[in-house]
């Protein structure tokens, strides 16, 4: 009984086999590594829009409720600092729950809170209640980054007189009606400096600054009485003098000697 002989692959068809599957596999490799990238991308992409609304809803928190009272501008102080490399923004605020590091005062939530541009292009938020020692500290103050590659922070208020907003405020005595704050962040690519997101917030501020506590016309002036004088003193009273009570008791009618 004779047998056929079996063909078998030649080393030629198995070269040109071994071929198409590694370009198939190089394809398949090439695509899935496109959309790793694009997926990673995104989320960055989504991350950093996330943090920058974050970053700008902090500091629109921060002015709506920023309070400041004259007479003890020692801890009230409405401080800005602007320079060719640091640009900071100081104020005392009540914390709200959506404000990073709300929980970590304690239910203090006046407390003052910072808004500053650190390391070149980091936002940094920092906030301790204004009656912590400020000079022995018993803990640090909460700080926490806000943005990154922050390309622009910028705070401008309004002015009443000139009806325009203004880089700077030198009212230390005043808080302005409203502020525009603009952050934008994103990593400069070539010679693109144009940021990739930007955020811009017009802010209303609710409060205004409370003077000092002031009874009848101001000091130098006839009829003015002193800070600290008991109320219903009689303008022109020297200092010390005890407080009128009314009718002495003394003197009434119907008190009876003994």
């Amino acid at each position: 009984m004779s047998t056929k002989p079996r063909r078998a692959f030649t080393i030629i068809e198995v070269m040109i086999a071994i071929g198409i599957f590694a370009m198939v596999i190089t394809a398949m490799y090439a695509v899935w590594t496109s959309i790793m990238k694009g997926s990673r991308a995104a989320q960055n992409a989504a991350a950093a829009v996330q943090r920058s609304r974050i970053a700008v809803n902090a500091v629109e928190e921060a002015f709506r409720t920023v309070q400041l009272f004259n007479e003890n501008l020692r801890h009230y102080a409405f401080e800005m600092k602007t320079s060719d490399d640091l640009m900071s923004v100081s104020m005392v605020s009540r914390l709200s729950p959506a404000m990073p590091g709300f929980a970590v005062q304690g239910g203090l939530t006046l407390c003052r809170v910072t808004f500053s541009i650190t390391n070149g292009n980091e936002l940094v938020m920092t906030h301790f209640p204004i009656l912590a020692d400020i000079e022995n500290p018993t803990s640090e103050p909460y700080s926490v980054v806000l943005a990154k590659d922050v390309t622009l922070f910028a705070v401008e208020f309004w002015d009443r007189q000139k009806q325009e907003y203004a880089t700077e405020w030198r009212y230390t005595n005043q808080l302005p009606p409203k502020v525009l704050i603009t952050l934008a962040t994103g990593k400069n690519t070539g010679s693109s400096k144009t940021p990739q997101d930007v955020v811009v917030r017009e802010v209303v501020i609710p409060s205004a600054a409370i003077g000092g506590v002031q009874s009848g016309p101001p000091m130098g002036q006839p009829g003015g009485t002193p800070p600290g004088t008991p109320p219903g003193t009689p303008p022109g009273t020297p200092p010390g003098t005890p407080p009128r009570s009314g009718r002495n008791p003394l003197q009434s009618d119907s008190f009876q000697k003994f």
